[in-house]
């Protein structure tokens, strides 16, 4: 009998707790933190940070930038190339000129081949 008893009183004791509940409150300020956030989706800044996220758009511009490196790297090989018709003799002799060098450094080199 006691155990009866027992869970009667443990039930009495949980029904009365529920006695007491109120309604939950909201924050005064829930409602225009709510109405920010959805005023910053609808500005332009918020549609554009909301392109931004999206893999669509990371994709394209990783392939933009892959596109302009290419384009680059072409325009400056090209331009090597263009460069390049100079004799490689002259590129040399520019150089010493300009460092102040008297042999080159095919001569320093031959030089010292002959040398040994």
């Amino acid at each position: 009998m006691s155990k009866s008893y027992n869970i009667e009183e443990r039930i009495e004791s949980t029904l009365n707790s529920v006695d007491g509940i109120q309604r939950a409150e909201a924050s005064p300020f829930l409602y225009t933190r709510i109405e920010a956030a959805m005023y910053a989706r609808q500005s332009t800044w918020g549609r554009f940070s909301s392109q931004l996220a999206k893999p669509s758009f990371a994709l394209a511009t990783a392939l933009l930038v892959l596109i302009l490196n290419f384009w680059a790297f072409n325009s400056s090989s090209t331009n090597n190339e263009t460069s390049a018709g100079a004799n490689s003799s002259d590129v040399e002799q520019m150089m010493a000129n300009e460092y102040s060098l008297t042999n080159t450094a095919s001569e320093s080199y031959l030089a010292t081949i002959d040398e040994k």
